[in-house]
C-alpha cells in the first residue's frame, strides 16, 4: 500500500493556516496537508502518527517555541519549514538546519520556491531579504 506524503502545519492563526494549505495544495496536489496544530504536545503527537515528510512550523506556540520541537526526541524524520512575521529566529533557524525560512503573510511566489525545494531535494536554506545586512562578523 502506497501512502501519499505527509506535510503537516503548526499554525495558530487560521488566516495564515488557510492560506498555506491553498497554495500547498496547488503546488503539491498529490501530498496530504494536515492540520493546523497550535501546540508543541499535539505537534509532537501528530509527528509520530502522521510521519509527515515536512513541517512547517509558526516559530512561537501557544506552549513553547520550536526549539522545544526540535529538542523532543521524535524518530521520525522531516524536513522543517518555520514561519514567522518577524526575522527574529531566522539566524537560529540556519544554525538547526531548517529547510526555510518563510515571513507572513505568505506570498505565492515564495511557498513555490520552498515547495521546489522539497520536490527536488535542494536543500539551500533562503534567508528573508536583508537579513545577510543584519549579519555581524567578529572583528
Amino acid at each position: 500500500m502506497i501512502h501519499e506524503p505527509v506535510i503537516l502545519v503548526i499554525e495558530q492563526d487560521k488566516a495564515d493556516f488557510n492560506c498555506l494549505l491553498h497554495y500547498l495544495n496547488d503546488f503539491v496536489p498529490g501530498w496530504s496537508v494536515k492540520g493546523p496544530y497550535s501546540t508543541i504536545e499535539s505537534s509532537l503527537e501528530a509527528i509520530h502518527k502522521l510521519r509527515p515528510k515536512v513541517v512547517f512550523s509558526e516559530c512561537i506556540l501557544k506552549d513553547g517555541s520550536y526549539l522545544e520541537l526540535l529538542s523532543a526526541k521524535i524518530q521520525v524524520r522531516f524536513e522543517l519549514v518555520l514561519t514567522s512575521r518577524d526575522e527574529s529566529h531566522a539566524l537560529k533557524a540556519i544554525k538547526f538546519g531548517v529547510l526555510d525560512y518563510l515571513l507572513k503573510p505568505f506570498e505565492r511566489k515564495d511557498i513555490q520556491l520552498t515547495v521546489s525545494r522539497i520536490l527536488n531535494g535542494s536543500h539551500q536554506q533562503s534567508l528573508p531579504d536583508g537579513i545577510l545586512n543584519k549579519l555581524a562578523l567578529p572583528t
